[in-house]
């Protein structure tokens, strides 16, 4: 048995580290033997949790300075909230640290630092996206510890390691299709045409990139190279961020973007198809009423209702 997997079946095996931690509004989360629980006014009780499979043996807490707690336990990680009865867990995306979960630590920024079997990583504590270090950077092979260091350092298996180091990181180039982007240029597209969107930076640990679309609240990944075929149209700008290995963030480097109407939506276009499809329909009414006897009033106004409904 290698030392790994010796390492996994004493953890299985002996009791979780008992821990307490202090909610905001008072009340305590208390984790005896694997089991978290609440202690309150009205007592003390065991948390549920929204999967029905249970998050099995709970290992380790970390509070977020937003009053929530993160709880890592056999089946991932999971998030308490100080009025829910209930443990939620979290879907981590990519840059997440592969492996079993098996510590947790909130630092000052909110940064959740995220220790597995394998590796250790940080996770952005809204949306789930993270970094994992580079072997080079930790102290031997895992499972991995973590813990609070002096001046914000993160302590993995005792050694800290001190995020934020080097310059901050930097968006060096866009590409457009391929091309060089000029930041003071405007893109002008047309409704449906595809666009590629690649980037390039520097960043301690190496960049990885994320965009957003008009301001909107999420950094999606932004991967080897994005294609964006479903931009509405009119103006919008689409920026780009640089993260480095602790998730910090570079400036955004941004594209200006005129979307056009497809020739199809033109209202010359709707009109001309308008009036040949209301001579067209009215044509085959008025045939229609000649062979049955009908009369051209009611040809006018069959007309006038297919085209409404067809507009």
């Amino acid at each position: 048995m290698n030392a790994c997997a010796a390492f996994l079946l004493l953890l299985a095996s002996a009791p979780a580290q008992d821990e307490t931690l202090r909610e905001r509004g008072g009340t305590t989360l208390e984790l005896r033997d694997g089991v978290l629980e609440r202690r309150d006014s009205d007592g003390v009780r065991e948390l549920g949790c929204t999967d029905r499979e249970g998050p099995g043996r709970v290992l380790d807490l970390a509070a977020d300075p937003a009053g929530v707690t993160f709880v890592v336990a056999e089946r991932g990680l999971f998030l308490a909230g100080p009025t829910s009865e209930h443990l939620d867990p979290i879907e981590l995306l990519d840059g997440a640290p592969p492996g079993s979960p098996t510590a947790v630590h909130v630092d000052a920024r909110r940064r959740v630092w995220l220790a597995t079997d394998e590796a250790v990583g940080v996770i952005e504590p809204s949306f789930y996206f993270g970094r994992t270090l580079a072997p080079e950077l930790l102290p031997g092979p895992g499972p991995y510890t973590l813990g609070p260091g002096p001046n914000g350092a993160v302590r993995i298996n005792g050694a800290p390691y001190a995020p934020d180091a080097g310059p901050p990181p930097r968006v060096l180039e866009l590409r457009v299709d391929g091309e060089a982007w000029d930041g003071d240029d405007t893109l002008e597209r047309t409704y449906r045409e595809p666009i590629r969107i690649g980037a390039s930076g520097e960043a301690n640990g190496g960049a990885t990139f994320r965009y957003r679309l008009d301001g909107h609240h999420v950094w999606r990944d932004l991967g080897e190279e994005l294609v964006l075929d479903d931009v509405a149209p009119g103006n919008h700008t689409l920026d780009v961020i640089a993260l480095d290995r602790d998730l910090n963030r570079s400036a955004p480097a941004r594209i200006r973007m005129r979307i056009a109407m497809p020739f199809y939506y033109g209202k010359g276009f709707v009109v001309a198809v308008a009036a040949i499809t209301g001579a067209l329909v009215l044509a085959g009414f008025l045939l229609r009423a000649r062979s049955a006897g009908g009369g051209l009033w009611r040809a006018i106004v069959s007309t006038g209702l297919v085209l409404v409904l067809g507009l």
